[in-house]
């Protein structure tokens, strides 16, 4: 069924032009297929790391909460060949749950407005807001929607940006919608490039 996508230098060209991530380190859409199946290695792997972080973060005092992200194809599916999948996460959720993750697919797959740009892997800014408003509720459960806004007080500016996606087919650029990072935001870092040993402190 593979040979049937419209595939091009990794990137899988869905329904009106929608790009999705075909390969890249955990093949998605050979996983969608059937034709991979995650490791259990990776999930203890995981699950581990997990227990590390919850540790060292209860040893400070401090909250801890997991963010994981879902992929584009598992959200945005009226336009993907293979229809509504289950994401990659589910594997590692069979194994045991925490409230501690936060895997926010329900909240934006209800949401009335696109979560993800089209040509890219990465959410848009509608989908960042609802990520965002998870994380906060699971800290501070009682605030509502609009203290929680107040607080962050995001500023959002255009910034040129060429999609992930687009950029391996030769797309050109385009203006997307950020938000601004905090002034006096300090960002420290323990110099493991990508992966789940990468560690991003804000101050």
């Amino acid at each position: 069924m593979r040979e049937n996508l419209n595939i091009r230098n990794g990137v899988l060209i869905g329904a009106h032009d929608e790009l999705y991530l075909a390969q890249g380190n955990h093949s998605p859409v050979d996983y969608f297929l059937g034709n991979v199946t995650v490791a259990r290695d990776s999930i203890d792997s995981f699950w581990d790391n997990f227990d590390f972080r919850s540790k060292f973060c209860s040893d400070l005092g401090a909250i801890f909460s997991h963010v994981v992200f879902p992929d584009k194809h598992v959200i945005e599916s009226d336009n993907f060949p293979l229809g509504r999948v289950s994401g990659l996460f589910e594997c590692y959720k069979e194994k045991r749950r925490s409230s501690k993750v936060i895997y926010p697919a329900s909240s934006l797959r209800e949401s009335d407005e696109r979560v993800f740009h089209r040509d890219d892997t990465h959410m848009n800014i509608q989908g960042v807001k609802i990520v965002l408003l998870e994380i906060v509720r699971s800290i501070l459960p009682d605030l509502t929607e609009k203290e929680v806004w107040n607080c962050l007080n995001p500023v959002v500016k255009l910034k040129s940006c060429v999609g992930d996606l687009s950029s391996k087919i030769g797309a050109g650029s385009r203006e997307i919608e950020v938000f601004t990072p905090p002034k006096g935001t300090r960002v420290l870092s323990n110099g493991v490039k990508g992966g789940i040993m990468e560690l991003l402190i804000f101050i």
